[in-house]
């Protein structure tokens, strides 16, 4: 970051440094102005703006514009030529972009400094320079090529950073700045920057794990970033930037990736070690980024900020045993109304004294960022999400915390257990347990929420496990069912599936479901048979329906099945003591639960009613009623093929 005209390195021939040469007069006869470039250490020179075999793309120093003659010597003299009527003449300094290298690369930022040392005609140049204008001028050209170590130890930013020279002989902790005397520090630009740990400069691997570490910082500017010669600080500024480590991000290290849409990828090759330790931080702050934790077998305990916008997050490898483990927090964007939650460590200006600004996302998603995380492993730690949509793949176990804002949020996960707490939040979302759950509290939230687990074991014998659907029309699909369960749909209309057998009657079996306030719906799917008693702590409540017309999709299906209930389940099912049972030809509704035959207390009438089933047809209800007050409106399609028993 310098306060002078600045330019990359790109294959764009009409980008780079402009420099004027101007007359305080118009010119009677033509003007000749020799001007030399400072060529010593810290300064371009000329393969820098010419041509150079091998190059991406071939600098020049040309005229720039329509006016006058400019000439270059191929070294350090720029003859530039007035013409007769005008004022002034521009030449544009168009660096060269080097061809990648298959090695290190060492090349900081170069000065071209400008200055006048001929005139003709009588024409006399100003002796002194004044914001940057006068006898001399100077540029600043930033390498366009990928920068690439051996190492990251030292800061890294737009202002102070390692010195390209002392990083050359392998010393990857000193860190100076752009006024400290050094001409060479490899700094950072708003521009499009690629930062290489471990690789070389064309993007081939190394042997080295090359982590981004923290061990003392021997530069003179060490502590103007961040106030701390041990902590390291990478901030990679405005821009559509890419940071890659072979290695680890140790303790004491933070990465700023600023403005634009940036990539971060850690491959963690060193897996004695952990991706990122505790006391680690990368804020990638806003724009739409992409953040990859590549290797498997490792923890990672960092704290990461995925910032404003809609942001990608992936750890681990689906090909390699789903091993990984993420123990630290990641943030998806959760801060709230315009009050950002960012942590102590994230700083707002550089600690200089210059108020350059540092750190100045407020990490708040708007309401149409979408955010994807996908961890082939587990979650220990914690993940936070905010306004925007969040979709979450946790391939194994979560134990730690999952909650996301008020949005349309999706949660997949393997086993959840262990304590682990899951919020929702408001909004229409969706969770899946392909394994199982238990010892965890699961909270939808309000909104029109999708539970599924019908491919998993929900409940254990010891711990207890609550799945609670708050308002709205939730729909909860569950396979098999043990012990310390609890599921409350909630207020709404609300249809819980059963995919397996449900029988509380022997004490302790099974858990408890409740539909909750509204008109809900209890869905049998599969060849199964469901009890519908009701024990302490466990069994079927607050259901006014029962449907055995679809499947777990909600579509048609013709399978057999069976419910069980008598007069005092459906006197405590719910304030009406009335229930409807949907079916078909296949299915049975057993009024004795006893597989008697009898009809228990109940008895048929001659009242009927229509009403329309979840396969979407409309079918005729018989009332059978009992002394007791209980009422059981029973399907037709049931009761002409003999399925009351």
């Amino acid at each position: 970051m310098t306060e002078v005209p600045a330019t990359i390195e790109d294959k764009d021939d009409t980008t780079g440094l402009v420099y004027t040469v101007a007359l305080d007069y118009v010119a009677a006869q033509d003007v000749t102005v020799t001007i030399t470039l400072t060529n010593d250490a810290g300064h371009a020179s000329a393969p820098d703006y010419s041509t150079l075999a091998g190059s991406q793309h071939d600098g020049k120093i040309a005229l720039h514009g329509d006016t006058g003659k400019v000439t270059y010597d191929g070294a350090s003299t720029v003859t530039v030529v007035i013409p007769a009527g005008s004022k002034s003449v521009s030449f544009i300094v168009d660096p060269t972009m080097e061809a990648n290298q298959n090695a290190f690369n060492p090349e900081g930022m170069e000065k071209v400094v400008a200055t006048i040392t001929g005139t003709s005609n009588n024409a006399t140049a100003v002796t002194d320079t004044v914001n940057n204008a006068g006898a001399s001028a100077t540029g600043v050209i930033y390498d366009g090529n990928p920068i690439s170590l051996r190492n990251l130890d030292g800061d890294f930013t737009l202002k102070y950073s390692l010195s390209s020279s002392v990083a050359e002989n392998g010393d990857f902790g000193y860190t100076i700045g752009v006024d400290s005397g050094k001409k060479d520090p490899k700094l950072t630009t708003d521009y499009n920057d690629t930062i290489y740990v471990g690789y070389y400069q064309d993007g081939s691997e190394t042997s080295s794990y090359s982590n981004l570490a923290n061990s003392q910082d021997n530069g003179p500017d060490g502590t103007k970033t961040d106030g701390n010669q041990s902590i390291t600080t990478v901030d990679l500024g405005a821009g559509d930037d890419l940071m890659v480590i072979r290695g680890n991000m140790l303790t004491n290290t933070r990465v700023y990736a600023g403005e634009g849409n940036d990539t971060f990828t850690m491959d963690g090759m060193n897996t004695a070690l952990r991706s990122m330790y505790a006391g680690s931080y990368l804020f990638m702050e806003s724009g739409n980024d992409t953040v990859t934790i590549k290797r498997t077998g490792v923890t990672n305990a960092g704290q990461i900020y995925l910032g404003s916008g809609s942001d990608t997050f992936t750890q681990g490898d689906a090909n390699d045993q789903n091993n990984t483990e993420l123990s630290g927090l990641l943030d998806l964007g959760s801060g709230t109304q315009d009050k950002s939650n960012m942590p102590n460590e994230y700083l707002s200006v550089y600690q200089d004294g210059s108020n350059l600004s540092l750190g100045n996302d407020n990490n708040i998603d708007a309401v149409t960022d979408v955010n994807t995380v996908t961890i082939y492993g587990s979650v220990s730690g914690e993940i936070l999400g905010g306004y925007g949509s969040d979709n979450i793949t946790i391939t194994k176990n979560l134990t730690g915390n999952v909650s996301v804002g008020d949005n349309t949020d999706t949660l997949t996960a393997g086993w959840i257990y262990g304590g682990a707490t899951v919020s929702m939040g408001d909004g229409n979302d969706t969770v899946t347990v392909t394994e199982g759950a238990y010892n965890t509290t699961i909270s939808l939230g309000a909104g029109d929420d999708v539970f599924d687990a019908t491919a998993g074991v929900m409940g254990d014998s010891v711990s207890a496990t609550l799945v609670n659907g708050e308002d709205g029309n939730d729909t909860i699909k569950l396979g098999t069912i043990g012990k310390n369960l609890t599921v409350d749909a909630g207020a709404g209309d609300d249809t819980v599936i059963l995919t397996k057998d449900y029988d509380p009657s022997p004490i302790g079996n099974q858990g408890y479901i409740n539909g909750g306030e509204g008109t809900d719906t209890l869905v049998l799917s599969g060849t199964i048979t469901v009890n519908m008693a009701t024990k302490t702590d466990e069994g079927i409540a607050n259901f006014e329906k029962v449907d055995m017309t679809v499947n777990s999709e909600l579509k048609v299906d013709n399978s057999s099945q069976t419910i069980k209930l008598t007069a005092s389940d459906v006197l405590g099912m719910n304030a009406n003591s009335t229930i409807y049972i949907s079916g078909d030809a296949n299915d049975k509704v057993d009024l004795g639960a006893d597989g008697a035959g009898g009809l228990g207390t109940f008895t048929a009438t001659a009242t009927t009613t229509k009403a329309t089933a979840l396969d979407g047809t409309e079918h005729t209800y018989t009332l059978y009623s009992s002394a007791s007050g209980a009422n059981v409106y029973i399907d037709n399609n049931i009761i002409d093929n003999g399925g009351v028993i």
